[in-house]
């Protein structure tokens, strides 16, 4: 079978039978990252034209990187390329997203014409969901006319605010903003949080995730209680760092939340053991953003308050993102305790357990991967002696796709796994494992076909994800 220009599929010499755009997406969904590919594949016929545009142009995202230079002969920033051809009348209607993020101009508006620009792109996509507005740098005054307008886009249901966004001049703005179903808020500050009870309670009929991010110092115990009655139908919740709150004040918190599935985070040690117990039933997903733990005590703390909010959950997915640099050499404290924990009280739930900078011991590994059958994806930190005994271990995961491995202590020759090392990985472990990663190369399986149409299933090294480099360190939202 193969696919010509002539918007057919031939199946034999004489033979061909339409080419179905709703086939052309499915198959090219495959390739939704790789816009080179994207954009080879709307040259060949089209239909394949028509699914690729849906793809290559569903979001618009202008993130500049830092510069130390000041171009003043730049005159407008966020003109050209995928700007320009997404405003047309053929492609606008594919635009669901627009990410405004990275180190913009600070220059007046007026020089730039970066909201002027802004405000022409909303107006010519009208099936916008999910905007994002967090910028590192920028002009005070960039977002003052593109806030309101956001009221008039029907189909906005997933919005992101930053520092940029929640000032005194904007907040009445923001709480123009109706029909959301999800609200993300970066750094919130004082004025926002004042307002912020009764913009929530004008979204709770339609709201289901909330997340409070990165620096929330100006959150309180007095502000997380008034937002409580605003938050009752949330099935996601997010918390940054606050040093003004005690395990007691958020586990209190999240107690009013009934419906509550998905929680992410931000640990930080108390020695003050809370008097409140969380009692979350419904808790499917954690998120933790946790520093380094240089001893076996600070492990401890963090794994005794793991217990505390899951000890009545049916826990499916857990994740441990460690904001600093791991050390690759020297003490690593394990955390074998909560693997002992989760193989007692969620073995049945548990399916996804990703803690890649978290170091395990090779006896509690093994032990969780025979009692966790269930579990799809796994990412741990190990000592290199067990990188090459985890094929026997996972081979009882039959679910297992994804398996991420650090290792410590390892010698600079073993530093990574050659082709070979990899093979065994596939072809002795779990048979639906697809993809492994060992410190940071990965390497996916799949299945193809020859030239002669035999079936072959090979193992190859894929390419990095293409990760900025102003946000290298920065712990990405797909994570979460």
């Amino acid at each position: 079978m193969s696919v010509c220009s002539s918007d057919r599929i031939t199946t034999t010499a004489t033979e061909t039978v339409p080419l179905g755009y709703d086939i052309a997406l499915h198959v090219l969904e495959y390739l939704q990252e790789d816009y080179p590919s994207l954009c080879n594949c709307a040259l060949v016929n089209h239909v394949f034209h028509d699914a690729a545009a849906k793809l290559l142009y569903r979001q618009v995202i202008y993130s500049p990187a830092p510069s130390r230079v000041l171009d003043l002969r730049r005159r407008e920033e966020f003109v050209g390329g995928i700007y320009t051809s997404s405003r047309l009348t053929h492609n606008a209607p594919h635009v669901l997203a627009l990410e405004v993020s990275g180190y913009l101009s600070s220059r007046p508006i007026h020089i730039t014409k970066l909201a002027e620009n802004l405000l022409n792109g909303i107006r010519s996509w009208p099936n916008l969901q999910t905007v994002n507005f967090t910028p590192k740098q920028y002009d005070e005054n960039l977002f003052t006319d593109v806030l309101p307008l956001l009221r008039e886009c029907a189909s906005l249901r997933y919005l992101t605010v930053g520092p940029a966004c929640i000032n005194t001049a904007l907040v009445p703005a923001l709480m123009q903003i109706e029909g959301l179903e999800s609200l993300t808020i970066h750094s919130p500050t004082r004025i926002l949080l004042e307002h912020l009870p009764e913009w929530l309670g004008q979204l709770s009929r339609t709201l289901h995730a909330f997340y409070l991010k990165d620096n929330c110092g100006s959150v309180t115990p007095g502000v997380l209680r008034s937002l409580a009655p605003g938050l009752q139908r949330i099935r996601a919740f997010g918390l940054g760092l606050s040093y003004s709150l005690t395990d007691d004040d958020v586990f209190a918190f999240l107690n009013q939340l009934p419906r509550l599935t998905t929680l992410e985070l931000r640990y930080y040690l108390q020695f003050k053991p809370p008097t409140t117990r969380a009692h979350l039933p419904s808790l499917r997903s954690l998120a933790v953003i946790h520093t380094f733990m240089p001893t076996r005590e600070d492990a401890a703390y963090l794994i005794k308050w793991l217990r505390r909010i899951l000890h009545s959950a049916q826990l499916a997915t857990l994740r441990l993102l460690c904001e600093d640099d791991f050390p690759e050499c020297g003490a690593n404290v394990s955390v074998d305790g909560l693997l002992a924990h989760l193989g007692a009280r969620h073995a049945e739930s548990l399916r996804v357990l990703r803690m890649d900078a978290a170091f395990v011991g090779r006896r509690e590994l093994a032990a969780l991967c025979a009692r966790c059958e269930g579990l799809e994806e796994v990412g741990v930190a190990v000592s290199a002696d067990v990188l090459y005994a985890l094929p026997e271990m996972v081979k009882s995961l039959a679910r297992l796709r994804v398996l991420t491995v650090n290792t410590r202590n390892r010698r600079q020759s073993r530093a990574q796994a050659g082709i070979e090392q990899m093979q065994a990985f596939f072809d002795h472990g779990s048979e639906n494992l697809r993809q492994v990663v060992v410190n940071g190369v990965s390497w996916e399986g799949k299945w193809t076909t020859t030239h002669k149409g035999v079936a072959r299933f090979v193992v190859e090294e894929s390419p990095p994800p293409r990760v900025p480099s102003w946000e290298t360190g920065a712990i990405a939202p797909a994570a979460l």
